[in-house]
């Protein structure tokens, strides 16, 4: 397993700073924050040779391209076409960054208030975006996420059955399902373990008012609830069982730090790293010493 840093992270600084802080960081790739001043669909062709050699100098390939795009189940149909056409500037993007994955959306509402029109009507339109990113050699994430028609494993194995295209795969998110209230540990993992193409890391907390640094408020199938972002191992996220399912499965991929945690950018991905890289030798250690 490699560590890359998703740039949503760094998304008030210059592309040029990012990569420069990314590598002071020792990380091994980036996942690209998909708006500006990062990367976007009206990325000119010369910023793009900028980033191609950003990435060259650095040594970070960009592992992925997390981009806002899709909210099919609920979107009108022009709406989704504008998506699949923007969506084809962002693989042209892919193919010239030789990045394997970009994320999209498939849009709302919660899974647990959502109907079977929006399932079909949302893996009708990926379907579309999928077969526009195969003739790129692309691979396209869906985020485990709140507030999604994809919100836990039942949810995200549904929605794929739906799409049916093998370049369809998923993000797992633990800080994203702790929020939800559903199983983020190993289960989940060997559940969805041949369709995982790319993992999140970030931490959060369910806290008594969202009127706190860092705070927001989500409406679960709990009610109206209040969370706060916090630095990895400091909110309600357990790695540990994440770290160790992964390593089950044999995954090969990324962990991409995602960090939210109302700290100074550098510090906030500095101390999260770190955190990972003690999980990640902790979890090493013990299964060694199973052996």
């Amino acid at each position: 397993m490699k560590i890359s840093v998703f740039t949503v992270l760094f998304k008030d600084r210059s592309i040029h700073q990012t990569f420069r802080i990314c590598e002071d960081l020792g990380v091994d790739g980036v996942e690209l924050y998909g708006r500006e001043p990062h990367l976007s669909e009206e990325t000119s062709a010369a910023r793009l040779e900028e980033i191609k050699a950003l990435s060259k100098e650095y040594g970070l390939p960009v592992i992925g391209i997390g981009t806002y795009l899709g909210r099919f189940s609920t979107d009108n149909d022009a709406d989704c076409q504008r998506d699949v056409e923007r969506l084809e500037r962002f693989l042209e993007h892919a193919a010239e960054l030789d990045c394997p994955l970009i994320r999209v959306g498939c849009g709302g509402p919660h899974a647990f208030r959502a109907h079977e029109y929006h399932f079909l009507k949302g893996a009708e339109w990926i379907r579309k975006c999928a077969d526009r990113a195969a003739m790129y050699g692309c691979k396209l994430m869906i985020e485990i996420h709140n507030g999604s028609l994809v919100e836990t494993v039942n949810d995200a194995l549904r929605f794929l059955r739906l799409v049916d295209r093998d370049n369809v795969g998923l993000i797992h998110d633990a800080g994203n399902m702790a929020i939800t209230d559903t199983d983020f540990g190993k289960s989940s993992i060997h559940q969805l373990r041949d369709h995982l193409f790319h993992v999140h890391i970030k931490d959060v907390a369910r806290v008594p008012s969202s009127d706190v640094a860092g705070g927001f408020q989500n409406l679960t199938r709990h009610g109206m609830e209040h969370f706060q972002q916090r630095l990895l191992g400091e909110g309600d996220v357990d790695h540990h069982p994440v770290v160790e399912g992964l390593m089950e499965i044999g995954y090969t991929g990324y962990l991409s730090i995602e960090s939210h945690a109302p700290l100074p950018d550098v510090e906030r991905a500095r101390a999260d790293i770190a955190t990972l890289r003690a999980i990640i030798d902790k979890v090493s250690a013990k299964r060694a010493n199973a052996r």
